[in-house]
């Protein structure tokens, strides 16, 4: 997130630079949410 602020004020795009960096988070946090909650709905082997 600093690195985003950094950014954002070097280039006066704030808005540009924290979409980019929620869309970037969406797609790396959507698939192990997913990913995860398949694990935690299986039955424990042991």
């Amino acid at each position: 997130m600093y690195t985003s602020y950094e950014i954002s004020s070097r280039t006066y795009r704030p808005l540009e630079v924290y979409t980019l960096v929620a869309l970037f988070y969406f797609m790396l946090l959507a698939p192990l949410t997913a990913l995860v909650g398949r694990l935690e709905g299986r039955p424990a082997l042991v």
